[in-house]
């Protein structure tokens, strides 16, 4: 689509190439992060209702090892710490405000 639309503007002056350039990949690069996000966003919800529904104890063991394996510790303490947080009343959702 830039090189159709390039060949359609016809951009002699270098540095309104450049805008034109910065101003597309920018465009491009939000909207591959906004889907990337996105679909982070959804695999964090499976996991959070998965850990949070009625499967016996031993399962969600095996669901924290799984989760340790494939994404590392680090994102498994992330988990627990931002986005899930136990309370007498049931479960709780929230966020680190630091982190998206």
């Amino acid at each position: 689509m830039m090189s159709a639309e390039l060949a359609e503007r016809r951009i002699y002056d270098p540095k309104e190439f450049e805008v034109f350039i910065k101003t597309r990949l920018y465009a491009a690069l939000h909207e591959l992060v906004k889907i990337e996000t996105s679909d982070l966003e959804k695999r964090r919800n499976g996991l959070v209702d998965a850990y949070t529904s009625n499967i016996p104890a031993f399962q969600k063991e095996q669901l924290k090892g799984f989760i340790k394996e494939k994404f590392g510790a680090e994102e498994l303490d992330n988990f627990f710490q931002n986005h899930l947080k136990k309370e007498s009343q049931g479960v709780q959702f929230m966020k680190h405000p630091s982190k998206n």
